[in-house]
């Protein structure tokens, strides 16, 4: 009995390993992401990759293999987030906006200050949908919200993106006009 276990075992191993090898470097990516190192990055994917051939017993329907995985990413990094007591919000379904769209420029430069200050959430629906590709119903099935949530969610994100470039721009502007008013080098 227990050679036929193991050989059943490996071969649902090797058949989900087959079913994940073609999201299993953005997977990594977003979970580098999400946790802003390569290290933190990795054991959520080692993690993410773990639950989610655990959980294959506890399937009922078929399922959507990246969604499935990036969902299981999205909330176990939540859940981290949760038990180190880092704020979790969401916005209610009434406050939902209009989308906007995004400069791929503005998106890249956003994804550095991303981590460090938008809320877990902000920031797993600000990935998934600005960087990933996926669609609001596509991500409301992972984090399992509605729609309008993750709209005014995304929402919420960019505008405490372009609140932080435009923190930013302040500061640099200020600095500059410091120095060029004698605040910068001092000449012996």
């Amino acid at each position: 009995m227990s050679e036929s276990l193991t050989a059943a075992s490996r071969a649902l191993h090797k058949q989900f390993a087959e079913v994940v090898e073609p999201y299993r470097e953005e997977l990594w990516r977003y979970c580098r992401m999400l946790t802003g190192s390569p290290w933190e990055g990795e054991d959520l994917f080692q993690e993410t990759m773990l639950k989610a051939f655990a959980m294959l017993t506890q399937l009922w329907h078929p399922l959507v293999p990246k969604a499935y995985l990036f969902r299981i990413a999205s909330n176990t990094w939540i859940d981290q987030c949760r038990k180190r007591r880092v704020s979790v919000e969401w916005l209610n379904e009434g406050e939902e906006p209009a989308p906007i769209e995004a400069d791929p420029v503005e998106v890249q430069e956003a994804v550095e200050a991303l981590i460090e200050q938008l809320p877990p959430q902000q920031a797993v629906v600000f990935l998934l949908m600005e960087v990933f590709g996926f669609t609001a119903p596509e991500v409301a099935g992972m984090i399992h919200a509605t729609s309008g949530s993750v709209y005014a969610t995304l929402h919420r994100a960019r505008a405490k993106v372009k609140a932080l470039r435009a923190t930013d721009s302040t500061s640099a502007a200020g600095a500059a006009r410091s120095r060029s008013a004698g605040g910068g080098a001092v000449d012996h």
